[in-house]
């Protein structure tokens, strides 16, 4: 019978970790181990959570491990600390403000038996806001039930036209193998935020086998506190985004032509919107220091990296056309 161990970084949620480990003692499925990790909570999350459980009658079967963080470290270490004390078959993530319906890790392991070793099974999410479900849900977006066709899988999961029709980007919501980390490696990247966007371009490509569960397995609630809801006050964002590409980059070199630029178009799109920048000279400054590195990548072609050097920064006439019309009309070098 397949343990899934579901994984619950603890970070300021006292208002819904009660919620959420509900959720998980009363799924139907029973084969469970909850790893719960203390990011060094400020609040009386952990307490609120060991209540409930101790409350629950339901407690009695499932497994619990315990682990904190002596300092806060952020979510994707919480995420790896649980992944590494875990003993499950399967992992699962579950953020601490989320819940799970009744039958969720139930229907995500009967694809998990139907599709033997199957790397990952992605389930479908509901969301509280209208303009997210679109791009968290996997109805009626013409998945089949199960591929191993890894150039399509690839494609899911880069998305390059970065649009609502393919992967949720979150990683949460989907039972991995215990292979693609203790046999792959595949953790998640720390020190960053925006880590399942890191985890989706570099290790989505990797993935061999996918099944998709078209019920709901995850409620999602988005709050005005998040992370990535929050106003943006410093650069992490920036340093975080230009981290991930400075590690994608070196894969794109076969894409084509259309692909490269959307790539570029990407880019561009973050250093020009200064929404989601904190200082905005510092947030520029940063970004030339990344765009120089690009420049100097060798296993991209000679008109990405003029582009990167010469045509990505103010002022804003070089933006998306033009340096667009560049990059095709440098495409004879490189």
């Amino acid at each position: 019978m397949i343990k899934v161990s579901i994984i619950i970084p603890v970070y300021n949620v006292q208002g819904y970790i009660e919620r959420c480990i509900n959720s998980v003692l009363n799924q139907t499925y029973r084969n469970i181990e909850v790893v719960i990790v203390d990011d060094c909570t400020p609040d009386n999350s952990i307490q609120v959570l060991r209540e409930a459980i101790q409350q629950s009658e339901k407690s009695q079967d499932l497994e619990f491990k315990f682990m904190a963080h002596s300092h806060n470290l952020g979510l994707s270490v919480s995420r790896n600390t649980g992944i590494k004390a875990s003993t499950g078959d399967y992992i699962y993530l579950l953020d601490s403000d989320d819940e799970l319906p009744l039958t969720s890790i139930e229907n995500l392991v009967s694809l998990a038996v139907k599709y033997h070793g199957v790397e990952i099974v992605q389930g479908s999410t509901w969301c509280n806001n209208p303009s997210v479900a679109a791009w968290v849900s996997i109805k009626d977006k013409g998945f089949p039930e199960y591929s191993e066709e890894k150039e399509w899988i690839s494609k899911q999961f880069i998305n390059i036209d970065y649009t609502a029709d393919c992967i949720p980007v979150t990683a949460w919501n989907r039972l991995y193998h215990k292979n693609l980390f203790s046999e792959k490696n595949m953790f998640f990247k720390e020190g960053i935020i925006h880590e399942d966007e890191h985890w989706r371009l570099i290790y989505g490509p990797r993935i061999q086998s996918i099944a998709f569960c078209f019920e709901t397995t995850y409620n999602y609630f988005v709050r005005q506190a998040s992370i990535t809801t929050s106003k943006k006050t410093d650069n992490r964002r920036t340093v975080s985004m230009m981290k991930i590409y400075e590690e994608y980059l070196p894969y794109v070199a076969h894409y084509t032509l259309d692909d490269k630029e959307k790539i570029i178009n990407r880019i561009l799109k973050l250093i020009f919107k200064k929404e989601d920048a904190g200082n905005y000279n510092e947030h520029l400054d940063i970004c030339k220091s990344y765009l120089n590195r690009f420049s100097k990548m060798k296993s991209l072609p000679l008109n990405m990296r003029l582009v990167f050097k010469y045509f990505c920064l103010p002022p804003c006439f070089l933006k998306w056309r033009i340096t667009g019309l560049i990059f095709k009309g440098a495409s004879f070098l490189g």
